[in-house]
C-alpha cells in the first residue's frame, strides 16, 4: 500500500505540468476603435474578469490591460465580453443579508459583461461571487439590468417576523420589450432567473422575427455516467486489543468490483472540475488463522463514494485527472460478518465507518482508466476491543454510457 501511496503523489507531481491555462486566439478593441489580433489566456472565468492577460505577434511576452483601455475582447469560438456602463443592483442574496426594500438599489458602475445572445436582442450577464445577473438589450440601446431581487417583507399579520419575497420584474420588462407574437403571460410566468431559460427565450424571440443572432460559450452535456468496473487489490487484518491470541490477518486478495459513476461537470475554468456520485459494489472473502483456531470474514458492501475531480486537457481526445472521494459509513453491507470458532458469541457483525480514496488516470472519448488508493475502513463500530485495518487498491475501466 505505501508503493501505491508513492506512485498516486508522483502522478499529481506529473499532472501539474499541464496544469496549466493555456493562451487561446482571441482579439480586443481599444479605446480608438482598433482591433488588435492576439493571445489571450483563457480562464474560462466563473467572475467576470476585470482585465485580461495576452499575447501579440509582436510582443510575444505576456501583457495585462484592462476595462478602462479595452472596449471589447473575445476569444474566438468561445466566449465574447463587451465593455458597458450601465446600473445595477448589487443587493445582497443571502437570506441574513437581505434588504427590506423591494426596489432595485442602483449603482453605475463600469464592467465587462459576458455575451450570452447577440442579435436584434442581446442577453449579458454579470458574476462576482454570489451576485449573478442578466442584463440585456435591443436594437443596440443601452444595456438594462433585467430584475429581479430578493427582500424581506413585514408579515401581513403585521407580527415582528418578515418573509423572503421576490421582485421578478424581469418577466414584465421582457412582456414590454420583447415577445413573440405568440407569447402567452402564462408561458412568461414559468420564466427563471438563469442562464439556461433566459437564453433560450432571447433565441426564440430572435428567430420568431426573423433576425440573425449569435451564441456564446457554448457547453457541452454537463452530466455524464458510466460503467466502472475494475480489480481491486485488498488487504485486511482483524486485531483483539484485549486478547492478542485472536487476532487474524487475512492476507492480500484480489477481487472484481462494479461501478455506476454519475459526473456533474462544472460550468467554468473550462469544464476542468466535476463532482462525482459512484455507488459501488465490492467484496472481501477470506479464511485465516489464528492461536484459537480459524476465522472467516465474508464481506460484502453497496458504497456511496461523493467526490471532486480535476482534469488536465492534453488534447480534444485526451485528458488525465485526479479525483478524491468521501465514502460515507453508510452502505448496505448485506449481513456480512466475521465468524472466529463456531460458538454464537464468536459472531461479529460488520458495520462499517466512513473513509476516503484517492485515484488519477486517463480519459479518452468514450473510455478512462484509473488507480485509485482507499485509505483504512473500520469495519467495526460497535466492537471496543476488536479493531480491523482494511485497504485497497483499485484498477478501474471506465466506460461512457452517455
Amino acid at each position: 500500500m505505501k508503493t501505491t501511496s508513492i506512485l498516486f503523489f508522483v502522478i499529481i507531481i506529473t499532472l501539474k505540468s499541464f496544469g496549466q491555462i493555456s493562451f487561446e486566439k482571441g482579439y480586443f478593441i481599444d479605446n480608438n476603435n482598433q482591433r488588435i489580433e492576439c493571445l489571450i489566456k483563457n480562464y474560462d472565468w466563473k467572475n467576470n474578469p476585470t482585465e485580461i492577460e495576452f499575447k501579440t505577434s509582436t510582443i510575444p511576452e505576456p501583457q495585462k490591460t484592462d476595462n478602462a483601455s479595452i472596449k471589447e475582447f473575445g476569444i474566438i469560438g468561445y466566449s465574447k465580453f463587451v465593455r458597458v456602463k450601465t446600473s445595477i443592483d448589487r443587493s445582497s442574496t443571502d437570506a441574513s443579508n437581505l434588504s427590506s426594500q423591494s426596489s432595485p438599489e442602483w449603482s453605475e458602475e463600469l464592467l465587462f459583461l459576458k455575451v450570452l445572445v447577440e442579435g436584434k436582442a442581446s442577453l449579458f450577464t454579470y458574476v462576482e461571487g454570489d451576485l449573478s445577473l442578466f442584463l440585456y438589450s435591443l436594437n443596440d440601446s443601452i444595456v438594462k439590468q433585467l430584475i429581479y431581487k430578493l427582500y424581506f417583507s413585514m408579515d401581513s399579520t403585521f407580527t415582528s417576523a418578515n418573509k423572503v419575497c421576490i421582485n421578478n420584474r424581469f418577466r414584465q420588462q421582457l412582456w414590454i420589450d420583447m415577445r413573440c407574437p405568440d407569447e402567452t403571460m402564462s408561458s412568461l410566468e414559468s420564466l427563471q432567473y438563469n442562464t439556461n431559460m433566459l437564453k433560450h427565450y432571447f433565441i426564440k424571440f430572435n428567430q420568431c422575427n426573423g433576425y440573425s443572432y449569435s451564441e456564446y460559450n457554448k457547453k457541452g452535456k454537463a452530466f455524464h455516467l458510466k460503467l466502472t468496473p475494475g480489480i481491486n487489490f485488498s488487504a485486511l487484518s482483524l486485531t483483539n486489543v484485549a486478547n492478542s491470541f485472536r487476532s487474524t490477518d487475512f492476507g492480500n486478495k484480489t477481487g472484481f468490483r462494479i461501478g455506476l459513476e454519475g459526473e456533474y461537470t462544472l460550468p467554468f475554468n473550462k469544464n476542468k472540475w466535476g463532482i462525482l456520485f459512484e455507488p459501488t459494489f465490492q467484496y472481501f472473502k477470506a479464511t485465516g488463522e489464528n492461536s484459537n483456531g480459524s476465522t472467516s470474514i465474508n464481506y460484502k458492501s453497496l458504497e456511496f463514494p461523493i467526490g471532486l475531480r480535476h482534469y488536465f486537457f492534453l488534447n480534444n481526445t485526451i485528458k488525465l485527472f485526479i479525483n478524491g472521494f468521501y465514502i460515507p459509513a453508510i452502505s448496505p453491507d448485506f449481513h456480512s460478518i466475521f465468524k472466529s470458532g463456531s460458538s454464537p458469541a464468536a459472531l461479529l457483525d460488520i458495520n462499517s465507518r466512513g473513509s476516503i480514496a484517492i485515484g488519477g488516470g486517463i480519459g479518452l472519448t468514450k473510455l478512462n482508466a484509473e488507480i485509485r488508493y482507499y485509505s483504512n475502513r473500520q469495519l467495526i463500530r460497535e466492537y471496543r476491543s476488536w479493531i480491523t485495518n482494511y485497504q485497497r487498491f483499485s484498477m478501474i475501466i471506465g466506460y461512457k454510457i452517455f
